[in-house]
């Protein structure tokens, strides 16, 4: 017995011994710590250990350094780590950065950084700017002042302008800018021979226009590879010259599209340029213990809202979505001056309820995507800033929990009708006995539009977590497997709106209308408010934006309702344009998403506050000392 006990001694010892010497070397890699102290690019046996604790390939980092200085950069470890972190991929980036250095291309690391971060591939970014790259441009058809068409085809040589390649626009606005340049150096043309003859001048005329303003290349040349005669116009000229007039525009209206595009590019560019120093912060606070893993977590809960935001989108092609936001630039304030403005106030009444601002939180379902307590936090929110929120009736949250959430708080309940009546009538129910004032029938959804952005992203909403959508469901309610809102009555009419008034006794809003003649309807069948909206372009794609509509709404309803805008606000300069063309107030929806997404309550009530406070100043200098005396002198068409 003792021999035995004598031989579990040493091998219990040796198998200890051999663990350990395992979790040493893993982590502690001996043989890259020594790499990187032979190659001259010295790392620190804590910082490799430390490296293994945050779960960074030490290899991936080392290995990267080891590159650089042999290259003579000096690339601190903790700016490579920090990349990494932040879902970088660090060796193209070093490598790029080696590359650059050899070609005498000034490339400081945040740059590289910031490209790579963005979705650019950095490296392929330096290889254009040593080997040129040539694009060739599509057919472009234009007609010379003689009447005969040409079509050219151009190759435009270009090289990486590695300054504004963060934002600056891509080879589509090359493109476009140079068939533009190419059409009118056409058009101008005495006779297409001029152009036959000396094909050169189009290349030296639509370079000599300085096309790659803006953009993420540098122009070397454009050479003419083709020019084919087209058809005499002749007779047609009249209607071929209408053709031309058509593409040119439409050459513009691509410019203008992609200088969009690279303005959402640069904006984004900026915000992940920031963000590329919140691993950095993070990495050191973990070091120093000042942070925990759930506050990474939280984090990370924050960027995971960018899902969100992508998914609420428009119908089709989304252009009723844009031309919201675009109907405010085709309106101009008319400021007046010398006016006492020392004292203002955004103080008003909708329907007789006192809110501290002509905004007003519009109904939005299915919050919880956006934040887990959903409704709760927008309705906690909304009452932190003195306003009214709209509860959808397809809402994560009941209306007993909403005036529990925010007693005493103005809120006002927006209707779906269910084909099951009853499901929508004990919503209704339950909403006035817990102190909803109002209710708002929202009437341009028929049927659920054609959301592409929704189909693509793969989108699906939390309809299990929808009381009303649940209790339908359990009375025998069926869809038809392509959304939970086709549970909702698409045969409603008119005469629904005298219902709810004279049977609730309670203020009626009709939602979603944007013309003169569904405004009257709604007046003459007990309306006591309008919102003119589109559904935020979610509807019918090439809808009318609602605040061209909203001139006419007024007009037609005159003093027998309330108008309200929907759709496009985002600043406080908006609101008071929709108060000059007639609204009491507006209705905002995405931007109350957004800071439900950020900060739950808080991010709710600080986007609240921004608009009031920039509702404020446009107030002020309006000059206005509250919404009451904007009038329809303080605003003009462009």
């Amino acid at each position: 017995m003792s021999g035995i006990e004598f031989a579990l001694g040493p091998l219990t010892l040796l198998v200890i011994v051999v663990a350990v010497l395992a979790v040493v070397l893993y982590l502690i890699p001996i043989p890259l710590w020594i790499a990187a102290w032979a190659s001259g690019a010295y790392v620190g046996l804590f910082t490799l250990i430390g490296m293994r604790l945050r779960r960074v390939p030490p290899t991936t980092v080392v290995t990267a350094r080891i590159s650089a200085v042999k290259a003579g950069l000096n690339i601190p470890v903790n700016d490579l780590e920090a990349h990494y972190l932040a879902g970088g991929n660090v060796m193209n980036v070093v490598t790029a950065m080696i590359s650059a250095d050899k070609a005498n291309i000034p490339m400081p690391f945040k740059r590289a950084a910031a490209i790579d971060l963005a979705g650019r591939d950095v490296l392929a970014a330096v290889k254009m700017s040593v080997i040129p790259k040539v694009i060739e441009t599509p057919r472009v058809a234009a007609v010379a002042k003689d009447g005969i068409q040409l079509i050219a085809v151009s190759r435009v040589t270009v090289r990486t302008n590695i300054d504004r390649l963060v934002g600056g626009a891509g080879e589509e606005t090359i493109i476009a800018r140079v068939g533009e340049g190419m059409v009118s150096t056409i058009g101008s043309s005495a006779s297409h021979k001029d152009v036959l003859e000396n094909p050169d001048h189009i290349s030296k005329h639509v370079l000599s226009k300085g096309l790659d303003s803006g953009t993420a290349y540098e122009i070397l040349s454009i050479d003419i590879a083709d020019v084919d005669v087209g058809e005499n116009i002749g007779a047609k000229l009249q209607i071929d010259q209408a053709n031309a007039d058509k593409q040119i525009a439409q050459a513009k209206a691509e410019e203008r599209r992609a200088m969009a595009v690279a303005l959402e590019q640069e904006m984004r560019a900026r915000v992940v340029e920031a963000e590329a120093e919140v691993p950095r912060a993070m990495a050191e606070a973990f070091r120093q213990g000042n942070m925990g893993i759930m506050d990474y977590y939280r984090m990370k809960n924050v960027q995971a809202d960018t899902t969100m935001r992508e998914a609420i989108g428009g119908a089709g092609d989304e252009r009723t979505l844009r031309w919201n936001r675009e109907a405010f630039s085709r309106f101009r304030l008319r400021p007046r001056v010398l006016v006492d403005v020392s004292s203002v106030s955004t103080e008003t009444t909708v329907l007789g309820t006192a809110v501290s601002m002509p905004v007003l939180v519009a109904p939005m379902a299915f919050q919880q995507i956006a934040h887990e307590e959903g409704e709760l936090a927008m309705a906690r929110g909304a009452a932190a800033a003195g306003t009214l929120m709209c509860l959808s009736t397809v809402a994560t949250a009941t209306p007993v929990d909403i005036a529990a959430a925010a007693p005493g708080s103005p809120r006002w309940l927006q209707i779906y009708v269910f084909r099951d009546r009853e499901v929508s009538d004990q919503v209704i129910e339950q909403a006035l006995e817990t102190g909803f004032s109002a209710l708002v029938l929202t009437a341009d959804l028929p049927v659920y539009g054609i959301r592409h952005r929704e189909a693509r992203l793969g989108f699906e909403a939390p309809e299990d977590d929808v009381p009303a959508i649940v209790a339908a469901r359990a009375r025998g309610g069926e869809d038809d497997g392509h959304h939970s809102l086709d549970l909702l009555e698409s045969g409603l009419e008119w005469g629904y709106v005298t219902e709810l008034r004279e049977r609730w006794n309670v203020p009626v809003v009709v939602k979603g209308l944007v013309t003169a003649e569904d405004a009257v309807l709604a007046c003459e069948h007990g309306a006591s408010a309008v919102v003119v909206s589109n559904h935020g372009g979610r509807q019918l794609d090439g809808a009318i934006a609602s605040l061209e509509a909203l001139p006419e709404v007024v007009e037609a309803v005159g003093e027998r309702a309330e108008v309200y805008l929907d759709g496009g606000v985002r600043r406080g300069s908006d609101v008071v344009m929709a108060l000059a063309l007639g609204a009491r107030a507006v209705l905002v929806g995405r931007p109350a998403m957004y800071g439900l997404a950020f900060g739950g309550d808080k991010g709710v009530s600080q986007v609240l506050e921004i608009l009031r406070e920039e509702t404020e100043n446009a107030l002020a200098l309006l000059g206005c000392r509250s919404p009451a005396e904007v009038t329809r002198a303080h605003v003009t068409r462009a």
